[in-house]
């Protein structure tokens, strides 16, 4: 059985040309901080700055996103009280690490998309 690879080609050239042209920036730019959140601070900044979110603070910094939250990036942090905190250990870093990552988005989620 022949196959008839003439019709073949040119379709393999556009699908090469399509992701070649493909722009690898566009897909960063939603991770950049755009200015519009409206804080000056950064996000661990205000963190540290709100005492009901003590006990996410210390989460933060025995997982090692403290310094993540530290840079100039858009994020979206769902952070809990300290109420919401008490029954967790503290020193159990794995159990603390997987609870913080399920409370930080990479982009920033404005509140009137939000339902």
């Amino acid at each position: 059985m022949k196959t008839n690879h003439s019709k073949l080609w040119p379709m393999i050239a556009l699908s090469l040309m399509a992701l070649i042209s493909c722009q690898q920036q566009a897909w960063y730019e939603h991770f950049e901080d755009s200015g519009k959140a409206g804080s000056e601070k950064m996000m661990m900044e205000y963190i540290e700055s709100e005492p009901q979110l003590d006990l996410f603070m210390q989460m933060l910094q025995v997982s090692g996103y403290d310094t993540v939250l530290s840079v100039s990036q858009a994020y979206t942090v769902w952070a809990p009280k300290n109420e919401a905190l008490t029954s967790v250990d503290i020193n159990d870093t794995a159990t603390v690490t997987e609870i913080v990552s399920n409370h930080i988005a990479s982009y920033a989620i404005s509140t009137s998309t939000t339902r």
